[in-house]
């Protein structure tokens, strides 16, 4: 607000400057174009608001993310800074009194003590900038540790997250494996069917849960990788569905659909967006009371080519401040004041989580609150798939059409001989036992060490093993069996990282299944690999 080099005169009535001033000062951060009366034009200004509803304002191209936020760690010491400049520059009395040396009317003496006041007070001040200059590289030092630091922390809790999981999804597979078979069984009753069926489905539900920490991780760092195709949202609304329907059935949730009558395909990962409306749905019937109501409607909005999804519940409402903080990651502390469910437990990783998808798939998710009691709305929008023609369903591309799935080999044409890797004796009892029933000869190793010894013994067409294993991992195990015996595997693991997949596919796996593991996405592996057995 001073005359200056690089700044302009701004007259202290002027009403933009002064609503900027007092915006900032209320948000901390803003950016605008604001008037600079000597050219007559518009700059871009962002202003920082410092103690006392102070405002530094920063002329120009507004500054990536990074450097302002060292800019506002390092207010302290520019205030501190210009303080001490301004301090050093020479009062105009001194000036005065400098520019008067060579009149004759006043003592050499006074002249002579004004002149030393005058450099001591230029000496005081260039030490006191030199040490503020001092604190200030000390300041970007400590700020570039601690980024550092943050980095490192960051590295730790993905390995931790890493880990954890695969330690959690290790004892849900035997249960996953034993109870999916069983769900199937026609010799078995079928309210005995049924309850194996509920097992199997609250073990693929805490194998999902799991899948959400590790979600964070890969979307944050940049590691999720999409399989976008040619989608019609229907079947994924429905599967996601089928994914809470028992919940919905337990509390006895009216459950009503309206969906735009024309079919219109997104150009998106199916699975992807099956587990965003299955996060979303799953916590509208967490807040739904028993004898509630749950509403889904679809709708084309065509001025903006997308396609929306609102998921509307009865129930407790949200306050505004619930509504802001509704996709953070962490919940707040349950003593936060508020006597509404959504603040003492929070909507949940699984929600943060349906954003970042629905960002990659470059849409957008939002939820408002229907009123005290009245529950809460979401609303999904999803563009529309570029090359297709609103009212009418294109045809899909040859290289987007599903491939049917390779017919599965008999038991009597094959007689494959498994080589079966697992150190984890309940998994490996249950595995083996299944591929037994399935008709193949079933060799178990424990190690790296076991599996390579029994290799040289036996002759194996295919070889399902573990990643995780006492004495190394099934990447240099599948590396030497595919380079001596020219072996295809499957690799049945809790490691489900992009990583670790890519890492599969790179030691010669055919197929990466993360456990937890159903009896159907066994099958399906063995689908894609007893081919290759057989024209072996």
């Amino acid at each position: 607000m001073i005359s200056a080099p690089s700044f302009w005169p701004v007259p202290a009535k002027d009403e933009a400057w002064q609503g900027f001033l007092q915006t900032c000062g209320e948000r901390t951060r803003l950016t605008a174009d604001l008037p600079a009366p000597d050219s007559g034009k518009l700059k871009s200004v962002t202003g920082l608001a410092f103690e006392k509803r102070g405002v530094l304002a920063l002329l120009g191209p507004t500054p990536p993310e990074a450097v302002l936020d060292e800019i506002i760690l390092l207010l302290p010491l520019l205030t501190s800074a210009f303080s001490l400049e301004k301090s050093a520059a020479p009062p105009s009395e001194t000036i005065h009194a400098a520019a008067s040396l060579a009149e004759p009317n006043r003592p050499d003496v006074d002249l002579r003590a004004d002149l030393q006041k005058e450099i001591a007070a230029r000496v005081a001040a260039e030490d006191a900038l030199t040490g503020a200059k001092d604190q200030l590289a000390q300041a970007h030092l400590d700020l570039a540790n601690a980024q550092e630091q943050l980095a490192a922390a960051n590295a730790t809790k993905d390995d931790f997250l890493a880990a954890i999981s695969h330690e959690l999804r290790t004892p849900l597979n035997p249960m996953l494996l034993i109870a999916s078979e069983a769900s199937e069984n026609p010799k078995l009753a079928a309210a005995v069917r049924r309850d194996f069926a509920t097992i199997a489905k609250n073990a693929e539900i805490e194998g999902r849960l799991i899948d959400d920490l590790t979600d964070i991780t890969r979307i944050t760092r940049g590691k999720m990788s999409l399989d976008k195709r040619s989608v019609e949202l229907r079947p994924v609304l429905r599967d996601a569905l089928a994914t809470v329907r028992a919940r919905l059935d337990t509390k006895k949730i009216d459950f009503r659909t309206k969906l735009d009558a024309e079919p219109h395909p997104l150009f998106g990962d199916s699975a992807r967006l099956q587990q965003v409306f299955w996060n979303v749905l799953k916590s509208a019937v967490k807040f739904t009371p028993s004898g509630g109501e749950i509403r889904i409607e679809s709708q084309v909005d065509y001025p903006s080519r997308q396609i929306v999804v609102t998921v509307s519940h009865t129930g407790t409402g949200m306050t505004p401040s619930e509504v802001a903080r509704a996709f953070d990651s962490v919940s707040p502390p349950p003593n936060s004041g508020s006597a509404s469910p959504h603040s003492v437990v929070g909507l949940g990783v699984g929600v943060a989580i349906s954003r970042l998808l629905v960002e990659l798939h470059e849409g957008r998710i939002e939820v408002a609150s229907n009123g005290p009691g009245q529950g809460a709305t979401f609303t999904v929008r999803l563009p529309l798939a570029a090359s297709s023609s609103v009212g009418t369903t294109p045809a899909c591309p040859a290289s987007l059409r599903p491939v049917e799935s390779p017919p599965k080999v008999a038991e009597h044409d094959v007689h494959a001989r498994v080589l079966l890797v697992e150190d984890h004796q309940a998994t490996s009892i249950v595995l083996a036992r299944l591929l037994k029933r399935r008709g193949f000869a079933v060799v178990v190793a424990a190690s790296v060490a076991q599996a390579v010894k029994a290799a040289e013994a036996h002759k194996f067409d295919l070889v399902v093993s573990d990643i995780g294993l006492p004495d190394g991992d099934g990447y240099s195990l599948m590396t030497t069996l595919r380079e001596r015996y020219q072996l295809p595997g499957i690799a049945v693991t809790g490691y489900g990282m992009q990583g670790d997949i890519e890492r599969s596919e790179a030691a010669g796996f055919i197929a990466h299944v993360t456990k937890p593991v159903s009896v159907r996405a066994l099958e399906a592996a063995l689908d894609l690999v007893l081919p290759m057995v057989g024209k072996k």
